[in-house]
């Protein structure tokens, strides 16, 4: 008999099962976890669903890259396949008639690091307000394009843990040094009335 161990079918049927996001993945250099949800969406609804989500107590937000080592996290991570196309949680502000002006993250972070393709921002949209490319989606090869809002797309969340939580691998650790330390005490309350 051909006997399946669980951790081999759980990715099996979740594949098999449609699943509308990839797991959750940890970066330790900012201590963010991040994933992507391949449900396609609008810039306005993947904004709403991502506010929308939680994981490990944290609320999500749509993902901001406001660092290099942040797009290379994201791209070791997922590969530049799971990327392209890929919206993100910058936007510009209403009002902006130049294209690269008043660009910010859904956060309200400080707006210092970008990553625009060759000749980005140019909100070359047809010059109808509903049409103004104010939102922003990776390339394939990560460089950043601005799009209309209701552009679809799938969509990449990102979850700031509280400073408390720990991260989930320390969890076992931090219970095992628990148990080490409640044996060690023990043996030192019994060393004394010995």
């Amino acid at each position: 008999m051909f006997h399946v161990r669980h951790s081999l079918l759980i990715p099996v049927l979740l594949f098999a099962g449609g699943a509308t996001s990839r797991a959750q993945t940890f970066n330790p250099t900012n201590g963010h976890y991040y994933e992507i949800v391949t449900t396609p969406a609008s810039w306005t609804d993947a904004n709403t669903a991502a506010s929308a989500r939680i994981f490990n107590g944290a609320n999500g937000y749509l993902g901001t890259i406001t660092s290099q080592n942040e797009l290379d996290f994201l791209t070791t991570a997922f590969g530049l396949p799971a990327l392209n196309h890929l919206i993100i949680g910058g936007f510009q502000s209403d009002g902006q008639s130049a294209p690269d002006a008043g660009w910010q993250w859904v956060t309200g972070e400080t707006w210092s690091y970008t990553n625009w393709n060759v000749g980005e921002p140019n909100d070359g949209g047809s010059g109808i307000e509903l049409d103004r490319e104010n939102r922003i989606v990776l390339n394939s090869d990560a460089s950043w394009n601005d799009v209309p809002s209701f552009t679809p797309g799938f969509y990449l969340v990102e979850y700031t843990p509280a400073a408390d939580t720990p991260e989930p691998g320390m969890l076992a650790m931090l219970g095992g040094l628990g148990v080490s330390g409640a044996a060690f005490a023990q043996r030192r309350r019994r060393a004394r009335k010995a």
